[in-house]
């Protein structure tokens, strides 16, 4: 090793211009060298600085963002109409609305999309009102009419008309059943009595029409006829006791001639003048006898006369419907 120092040094002494070259040269191989090592370990750092800014860049981003970034996810689309649909709901908000009909009636409702939906109130100058529904632009469902004295009435709304069973309550306790068919009244119906009668009868047309039939409660009955909603021509009211009275309706009210038959073959006619007894009437008993009287006010009043089969009559006065 010494042998081969003591050359160098005297080749350097020797050629002393050359030697600072060749230091030269090798300080320069010296220093490319260390500036490349330098140079490969901040690329390994920024490598290392690039991947952990990444993984934390992975780590803060959701799955669902993932999903929305992803140019392949076709959920995006989906997700998107979804988020349409509920803008689209919020958009369509119901609006009250109040018309005024031209003879004072009122009504209340909810606009959607351009028609009446959901809950809407008619009210009338009387002082009555109706609670409904609007579907799609038509009246729909269960309804209530309020009337000012306190009557309700529950019916149902079907493509805008009234259908189907009805319950008229009134203030007294007494209710009506009955049926509409497309906004008419309709069919069979009834009316109870808070005292426990009954009246059964039809409706035509909106009109009652038909048979009649009003049953007590003591177990009597009358029987008539419907014309246009009111009672009129031939009537019986059947007694329980098996006594009947037979007579005319004009216009809901007992008009013209009437006979009464009792249960023990006797009878008694007169008449009937807006529905009290007035006039001559005439009593007929089993053995051929009869008697001549007057009705006032629908009482017996004032002279009689007995007539008798054999010929021989009696006569005698009435007062406040008795014998005297």
């Amino acid at each position: 090793m010494k042998e081969y120092v003591d050359e160098a040094l005297i080749f350097i002494n020797s050629n002393k211009e050359l030697a600072i070259v060749a230091v030269v040269v090798l300080l320069g191989i010296i220093l490319l060298i260390l500036r490349r090592n330098s140079s490969d370990q901040n690329v390994v750092e920024e490598d290392e600085v690039s991947s952990k800014a990444l993984e934390d860049s992975l780590e803060s981003v959701t799955v669902d963002e993932i999903k929305q970034k992803s140019p392949t996810e076709p959920k995006v689309e989906t997700e998107k109409e979804e988020t349409n649909e509920v803008d689209d709901l919020e958009a369509i908000e119901p609006k009250l609305n109040t018309f005024v009909y031209d003879n004072g009636d009122k009504e209340e409702f909810y606009m959607v999309n351009g028609e009446r939906h959901g809950n809407a109130v008619y009210s009338w100058t009387n002082g009555d009102k109706v609670e409904f529904e609007y579907i799609n632009g038509k009246r729909s469902g269960n309804a209530i009419r309020y009337r000012l004295n306190g009557d309700t009435v529950n019916f149902s709304f079907e493509n805008g008309k009234k259908h189907g069973k009805a319950i008229y309550y009134r203030t007294n306790g007494d209710r009506e059943e009955f049926n509409y068919a497309n906004g008419i009244k309709s069919g069979k119906g009834s009316y109870y009595c808070s005292n426990g009668d009954r009246e059964d009868f039809f409706y035509v047309d909106g009109k009652k029409k038909g048979l009649g039939k009003f049953i007590f409660r003591n177990g009597d009955y009358l029987k008539y006829n419907y014309i246009l909603g009111q009672k009129q021509g031939d009537a019986t009211y059947y007694f329980s006791d098996g006594d009947r009275e037979e007579f005319i309706y004009e216009n809901d009210v007992r008009n013209g001639k009437a006979t009464f038959y009792y249960a023990n073959g006797e009878a008694e006619n007169y008449f009937y003048i807006n529905g009290v007894r007035e006039g001559k009437a005439f009593h007929y008993d089993t053995i051929g006898n009869r008697t001549k009287f007057f009705y006032i006010r629908g009482q017996k009043e004032g002279d009689a006369v007995l007539y008798n089969k054999d010929g021989t009559k009696e006569e005698f006065i009435y007062k406040n419907g008795k014998k005297i």
